[in-house]
Formats: structure tokens, C-alpha cells, sequence
């Protein structure tokens, strides 16, 4: 059931840059982690190493993109646009209920 739903559902690439030891590129991550986006993709880009991408953080601050049918939106660096953005893509697994049947 999850292929399936894999493959009807549009695809989503989320990509988050920052610095893997500031407070606010955890934070983000932390955030994308409370989500269940089972067709989603996300990566991470530590933007302390150099590299030539098309993702930047913006203004040093971590920065979430979030790509659907490879068109990105604009970048997202206020964690509160970027939970937005989630609810309305995901579970957040603090909403999700188990049940013994």
C-alpha cells in the first residue's frame, strides 16, 4: 500500500542548508523529523563545506526548500512558514494515534 501511494503521490523534495552545529539548522531538522512525508525526500547540505549548489543558505541562517514536480518554492527561513508548509504535506507524528485492534 505504500508503493502505491508512493507512486501516485506528488513527488516532494525537501532540502535543508545550514551549519550541522547551529542551533537553528537542529532545530529545523528536528522539525522535518516530527513528520511523517512518506513521499517526500529530504536531504541536508552542511553549508560549512564548500560545494557548488543551487541551494544557499539565505542570510546565514538555516534554510528549508521545498520542491514539488522539481519546482521549488521561495526559501524558507522562519521554522513556523516551514511547520506550515509541512501540515499541510504531512502527519506530524505527535498527531498520529495508535490503536490495538
Amino acid at each position: 500500500m505504500m508503493a502505491l501511494d508512493y507512486y501516485i503521490a506528488d513527488k516532494i523534495k525537501v532540502v535543508i542548508v545550514g551549519s550541522i552545529n547551529a542551533t537553528d539548522t537542529q532545530v529545523m531538522l528536528d522539525l522535518i523529523n516530527n513528520y511523517f512525508l512518506p513521499a517526500a525526500m529530504v536531504t541536508f547540505y552542511n553549508s560549512s563545506e564548500q560545494r557548488d549548489s543551487e541551494y544557499k543558505t539565505i542570510n546565514g541562517k538555516a534554510t528549508a526548500y521545498i520542491c514539488k514536480n522539481f519546482a521549488c518554492q521561495p526559501p524558507i527561513t522562519d521554522m513556523e512558514k516551514l511547520a506550515n508548509e509541512l501540515n499541510g504535506r504531512g502527519k506530524q507524528f505527535t498527531q498520529c494515534i495508535i490503536t490495538n485492534n
